[in-house]
């Protein structure tokens, strides 16, 4: 009898715990979702933006004039290689069309004289050499580096240089194996921003060198 009598207290309290587990795991999920719009809304706050590319453009190597001429070619729809190229030689998107498209011309007329060209306009001079390793793009000049980048560019355009499972892959591009290699080092340097080998400033400059007064003679881009 005992037992029965406690059947209904027993009932009680089961629904008791039951209403208070509930509670608990309501409240919990409402902490939950309150912390994740608290997360949320910060994220998408413009001061949270403004925030993060302060601290983008202080911590980065890039000076801050370049850095805020690449955001607003990004925000311009620019894709980021064509971007960085441009803020870093400090060219206009006009003056980087224009120069893709002589450079174009230029390798659909002769890709061999194209490539020589190439070497001969982002070699470095002798005090370049002297003062830095020149094996990571930050290292060489505005222009050389611009130059890099957009030759680079087109010559992928031109199916002289692909991506393969992350890693360049060629065409021969000039029967010169010399020349054809630092070809293929230069679009490395170009692509990644760094090169392992730090012989090729060297080999570049030597190369170039051998053919100035050819370049005197031909000329290089097309008008």
């Amino acid at each position: 009898m005992q037992e029965q009598a406690d059947l209904p207290a027993n009932r009680v309290l089961r629904e008791n715990d039951s209403h208070n587990k509930a509670l608990r795991i309501s409240n919990i999920a409402s902490v939950v979702f309150a912390v994740a719009g608290l997360v949320i809304r910060a994220l998408f706050s413009p001061a949270t933006w403004i925030v993060l590319l302060l601290i983008y453009v202080l911590f980065s190597r890039t000076p801050i004039a370049k850095q805020i001429n690449y955001f607003k070619l990004r925000l311009a729809d620019l894709p980021a290689e064509e971007a960085r190229t441009i803020a870093d030689a400090g060219w206009s998107k006009d003056f980087y069309d224009r120069d893709k498209e002589r450079i174009r011309k230029l390798i659909n007329r002769d890709p061999e004289w194209a490539v020589k060209v190439w070497l001969y306009m982002i070699q470095p001079s002798v005090e370049d050499l002297r003062r830095s390793s020149l094996v990571e793009i930050d290292q060489w000049s505005n222009a050389q580096a611009g130059n890099l980048r957009a030759f680079k560019a087109v010559f992928m355009e031109e199916g002289y240089v692909w991506l393969e499972n992350g890693t360049l892959k060629f065409k021969q591009a000039i029967a010169d194996e010399t020349a054809q290699q630092l070809f293929q080092d230069a679009a490395v340097l170009a692509e990644y921003g760094a090169i392992e080998d730090m012989s090729f400033p060297f080999r570049l400059q030597k190369y170039a060198q051998s053919y100035k007064d050819e370049i005197g003679q031909k000329g290089m881009l097309v008008d």
